[in-house]
């Protein structure tokens, strides 16, 4: 988990927190971390810096991004150099998740979560005893 947000990510939270839209920061989402996540309508904002230019962390974030599809959230990716002029606006045109796509997303997400923080609890337990 990350404790501490980067520049671009705190720009994106002011921006987010001035536009009206409910969001959280910092979520997860089943094994992964959303920077920001927009519940009512499904998305997923991630800031990426330099190091998300790497052929190894585009390969990574590729399958993130296909794991947070497969839940039903659609992601959407920022350089850090686009956080203070990223068109939040249309995620406001986005059209609202219904209660149902709502639910079976954050179910998934909330589900996965819990049994991949208990698998890493019983990993650590273990770890521990050796």
């Amino acid at each position: 988990m990350k404790s501490k947000p980067t520049s671009a990510e705190l720009v994106m939270l002011g921006r987010l927190e001035m536009s009206g839209l409910k969001f959280k920061h910092q979520h997860p989402l089943g094994i992964y971390l959303a920077d920001f996540l927009v519940p009512k309508k499904l998305i997923v904002i991630e800031v990426d810096g330099e190091y998300h230019r790497t052929d190894k962390q585009m390969a990574k974030d590729i399958r993130r991004d296909k794991y947070m599809n497969t839940m039903g959230f659609t992601v959407v990716r920022v350089q850090n150099s686009e956080a203070a002029s990223f068109d939040l606006e249309s995620v406001h045109a986005w059209p609202d998740a219904t209660p149902q796509e709502m639910g079976r997303a954050m179910g998934k997400a909330g589900s996965w979560g819990k049994a991949m923080n208990r698998e890493r609890y019983k990993r650590k337990k273990l770890a521990a005893r050796r």
